[in-house]
């Protein structure tokens, strides 16, 4: 199944109205919403925002010890007065409430940091670094950032996993959108985390599924190498003869890209979706050509199968050094046996049937809505090969 990672700031789940309520009620909502229950999400709090959360309970606690210790006939036998005992309850609190929401805590290894270019940065006040020099704000978002960034890169390669921060400080998010990984996203609100988690979860409408396929043909035809490449691995590799370049009875055989057939939509995960289509190769077999035979030449090949096994037993003449000729392995006029290829040889090409390989491939989708004079404008980008469904041979296919 997919997983979906969202990790949280502190200012996103900080609750300015209330002491001692771990979890803002609007980030709350957003966590217990049952709707959002079918996307996977694994909740993330970095160690950092822990640590940060708690210290601000114990600020606001602060007050409280101290008119405890003010009225000790009141909490003398009490552990109110006691500051171990009130931290204490305030980190017990904690890990009830995320264990409750079935939070990750997630710890930063220092030792995947790069810690030259994180005292660089701190120097020089570079995001998530305060540009303010009067302030000295920044190495907390530093570790949240290399928290987060570490969680990237250990997603599964080739996955549909994916990894979301939310937090409300702009140069934290400067920072780690200059360094996330692709199919990392940031983002700024809760208000934007809702957005995002309804989109993931929602079905496409049908006046923009009915757009997909030609919308999925465009981008198929612009794709750089790269994706046809990893096509090409896979598909030879599920289906080797088919695609092979070697058959019996022919010297070569030429694979030529003909056409893909119009994408067809599989379905929508997260934020790609998935099509499925046809890749067609045209296969053109060189072999001997066969010769108009004289009938005195059809009388003699009556002898063909003894001449051939003289030929097969024979010894072969060694080929001159530089000379365009190679011994092939051939059906000759006299039967099986090894001929020798020169530029002069006549041969024919043979269409054979062609080769169909059925592949899943997804992209990345962003949809804006239809207004009342414009389609909805659909975006895909970031093609990727999924799977090599089947392959056959079909006969040669017009167009």
């Amino acid at each position: 199944m997919t997983q979906l990672y969202v990790m949280l700031d502190t200012n996103i789940i900080f609750n300015p109205n209330s002491a001692d309520q771990f979890f803002a009620p609007d980030i709350s909502k957003i966590i217990e919403d049952p709707s959002h229950q079918q996307l996977g999400i694994q909740w993330v709090l970095p160690r950092m925002v822990v640590f940060e959360r708690e210290y601000k309970i114990r600020q606001k606690a602060k007050h409280v010890i101290s008119a405890a210790k003010g009225m000790p006939y009141l909490y003398g036998d009490s552990w109110v007065g006691d500051i171990d005992a009130v931290n204490q309850r305030i980190s017990k609190h904690a890990t009830l409430e995320l264990n409750r929401r079935m939070f990750l805590v997630r710890d930063c290894d220092t030792a995947r940091v790069d810690w030259n270019s994180l005292m660089t940065a701190a120097g020089y006040r570079l995001p998530p670094f305060d540009p303010d020099g009067e302030k000295e704000k920044g190495f907390k978002d530093a570790i949240v950032a290399e928290t987060f960034l570490q969680l990237c890169a250990d997603l599964p390669i080739n996955s549909e996993d994916s990894a979301i921060l939310v937090t409300e400080d702009a140069m934290l998010r400067k920072n780690v959108e200059s360094r996330a990984p692709h199919g990392a996203k940031v983002l700024g609100t809760v208000d934007e985390l809702s957005a995002e988690l309804n989109f993931l979860v929602s079905d496409i409408p049908s006046e923009v599924a009915a757009l997909l396929p030609d919308r999925a043909s465009a981008l198929l035809s612009t794709v750089d190498n790269t994706f046809w490449i990893d096509f090409w691995e896979r598909a030879h590799a599920a289906y080797p003869q088919i695609l092979s370049r070697n058959i019996p009875g022919f010297l070569s055989v030429d694979l030529a890209p003909k056409f893909f057939s119009g994408p067809s939509f599989l379905k929508k995960e997260m934020r790609r979706v998935h099509f499925v289509t046809r890749f067609l190769f045209a296969r053109t077999g060189k072999r001997l050509a066969t010769p108009m035979m004289t009938p005195a030449q059809i009388a003699f090949g009556q002898m063909g199968g003894l001449l051939g096994a003289l030929q097969n037993s024979a010894p072969q003449a060694s080929v001159p050094a530089g000379a365009a000729t190679s011994p092939i392995r051939a059906q000759g006029y006299y039967g099986a046996g090894t001929t020798l290829l020169t530029a002069d040889t006549p041969t024919e090409a043979v269409q054979l049937p062609d080769a169909v390989v059925t592949f899943t491939w997804s992209a990345d989708y962003k949809v804006k809505s239809a207004t009342k004079n414009h389609d909805p404008v659909i975006t895909l980008a970031q093609p990727r090969i999924e799977s090599i469904l089947g392959g056959e041979l079909v006969p040669v296919q017009q167009f």
